[in-house]
């Protein structure tokens, strides 16, 4: 074998590099959205069906409000025996995911008695509860629906300066701001309750059939 032939396989976390010009947008992120040495020992692979496009920092809150609630729901709220949740990693705007997979035996028993008793009341319950997540989604709709449309204006009302409000427009837009987010979060949560419960019967009855 030629010397100059060089391994093939996928390259290490650890020795991506930066778009030259794009250091200190990269900077903007998180630490624990950044690669790390660590990170090496993993398995990675770009998101592209979910992110298909490099993401500003202000936009990755759409990644981080569904990974955040996709974890709780595996490793907290339904407990699936084999698996923590994902973790989640970007450079240059690209969207990396890799699992966290639960391998002690000991471990996935444990996990698998709590599993038993959360999931399998979901199923037992499926038609209460979906209908009960009909009403959540439709309430959170309307509740964005609701949140107001503000602009600020070139100086304070007036009656609002006389009435010693003591508050500007600007604070209001902060505040229907946070409430969007809160929202976003929210609705990954309910969208999660579902989903991997779902995920797991359609996998179940098609193994069985």
């Amino acid at each position: 074998m030629s010397a100059s032939v060089k391994p093939t396989g996928f390259p290490l976390p650890s020795s991506l590099q930066v778009v030259p010009g794009t250091e200190r947008t990269q900077a903007a992120y998180p630490y624990y959205m950044q690669f790390t040495k660590e990170d090496d020992e993993r398995f990675w692979f770009y998101n592209s069906m979910h992110f298909p496009e490099p993401m500003s920092a202000f936009d990755v809150t759409t990644a981080e409000a569904a990974y955040c609630a996709l974890g709780a729901a595996n490793t907290r709220v339904h407990s699936l025996p084999t698996t923590l949740g994902i973790d989640y990693r970007i450079i240059n705007g690209r969207i990396y995911i890799g699992g966290n997979a639960v391998t002690d035996a000991a471990e996935i028993a444990r996990r698998t008695k709590e599993f038993q008793q959360r999931a399998f009341y979901y199923y037992a319950n499926w038609e209460r509860l979906i209908a009960q997540w009909k009403d959540k989604m439709m309430a959170l709709i309307r509740e964005a629906q609701t949140l107001p449309k503000l602009a600020l204006p070139e100086f304070e009302p007036l009656e609002h300066v006389h009435a010693g409000r003591g508050i500007a427009s600007n604070h209001y837009l902060l505040d229907v701001y946070q409430k969007t987010l809160e929202g976003y979060f929210r609705m990954w949560h309910y969208h999660f309750e579902f989903l991997l419960l779902g995920y797991g019967a359609y996998l179940t009855f098609f193994d069985f059939c």
